[in-house]
């Protein structure tokens, strides 16, 4: 049985299992009937194959979907543009310590899932560098080390596992919500306020 002739919902569940956002462009695009069901349900598959893909990670992506919004331009209100700091810090303490699950499937916006894909891609792909750059560094220290033995070597500069990218992965997407919030004048006069 060809898989376009499934039932609507077993092709749904189907695509919302898939392993990877990639994944799940790659199988919706296969012929036109799972197209056609990613397209009524793109909002809510992307989300949930999103949210698989990331994991232990999905708090810090919608914190940094919190502080990708704020503006602090200087023709911002400033008392307002510090509430909406204190409003995506509280939701981002709440997705941490899981009282949030993230966005509902009642308010799911296309416009904001794709504003959670889009930071993934930017950021898993500045966290895949940087992997590799202090893997191919590590490995030139390790190496020469070794005395030779290639085995040894081997062992001691292992790909990362998923554990461990999942913790660049983080420290990527924290580092991004530090820049969005300590970035502006706001903040500064803000804490200068406390301190004085």
């Amino acid at each position: 049985m060809p898989i376009h002739s499934l039932p609507a919902e077993l092709l749904l569940h189907i695509l919302s299992r898939t392993p990877s956002v990639t994944a799940l462009f790659a199988l919706a695009t296969t012929c036109r009937r799972l197209y056609s069901l990613f397209q009524s349900s793109q909002a809510s598959l992307l989300y949930s194959v999103l949210a698989a893909e990331l994991g232990p990670v999905l708090p810090d992506a919608l914190g940094l979907a919190h502080s990708e919004v704020l503006d602090g331009s200087r023709g911002a209100s400033r008392a307002r543009y510090i509430a909406g700091i204190d409003a995506a810090l509280d939701a981002y303490g709440g997705y941490l310590a899981g009282e949030r699950d993230g966005l509902s499937e009642q308010t799911l916006e296309l416009d904001e899932v794709l504003r959670l894909v889009r930071a993934f891609k930017t950021v898993g792909w500045v966290a895949g560098l940087y992997e590799r750059c202090m893997m191919g560094l590590f490995e030139n220290e390790v190496r020469p080390a070794c005395n030779g033995s290639e085995e040894s070597a081997r062992a001691v500069v292992a790909p990362l596992s998923l554990v461990e990218r999942l913790r660049v992965l983080r420290a990527f997407y924290r580092l991004q919500m530090a820049l969005h919030i300590w970035g502006s004048s706001a903040v500064g006069m803000r804490i200068r306020d406390v301190k004085n």
